[in-house]
Order: structure tokens, then sequence, then C-alpha cells
């Protein structure tokens, strides 16, 4: 078993990234195999290495669509685990590079699916 400690640029979105009652967390470590453990701002993950690197991957991928929108889904959660193991990683990274508009209130719209960002 191996171990990575990823270091959160903003702790307070560990909440969002968790979900409530840590949800989140427990689906993530379902489907990838993996064991999380939050300490302040840092989160370890531990597990095979080729599920940490996914682990690793799902989990920026939320920090990032967190600190964009106010709430991280379950479907969110799904959506990047799933795209993470079916080897579209680089595409799930790709998503934050794309607004498509400024709403009223001064937050950028971008794409949540493959679909959408073609679309």
């Amino acid at each position: 078993m191996a171990e990575k400690i990823l270091f959160l640029e903003n702790p307070e979105r560990i909440s969002d990234i968790f979900g409530s009652f840590d949800s989140h967390a427990a689906l993530i470590e379902k489907e990838l195999g993996v064991l999380l453990i939050n300490r302040d701002s840092e989160i370890k993950i531990i597990g095979d290495e080729d599920n940490i690197e996914k682990c690793a991957e799902v989990l920026s991928y939320l920090e990032r669509l967190s600190s964009l929108s106010d709430a991280v889904s379950e479907q969110n959660v799904l959506y990047a685990v799933t795209m993470v193991k079916g080897g579209e990683a680089e595409k799930l990274r790709s998503f934050d590079a794309d607004i498509l508009c400024i709403s009223s209130k001064g937050r950028a719209i971008k794409p949540k699916t493959m679909g959408q960002k073609s679309y």
C-alpha cells in the first residue's frame, strides 16, 4: 500500500469536496478503492499507486469545481470518477479552461460535462 498527501490551496473547500457527512469521500473511496484521511489543509490518500493517482485527479478537479461554484454535487463526483477511471483525466483537466460567458452577477459559466462542452 502506498500513500500520498495532497495539500489544498483553500482548506475551506474540504467540506465542499468531502460532502455532507463525508458522503462524497465515501463514494470516492468505494469507487477507487482508496482510503481518504482529512487533516487540516491536507488529504492523505492510501491505496494502490494507480488508484492514488486517479483519486488525486478527482480531488484536484473537485477543488477547482468548488472554487468556481458554491456546491459540489454527487453527480459531479460520479462524473469525475467515471472520467478518470475511463482514462480521460486530460479531458477533465481542460474543463476549467473554457468560459462560455459571464453571468449578470459576474460568475463564469462553464461546461460541466463533455457533452456540454461539445455543444
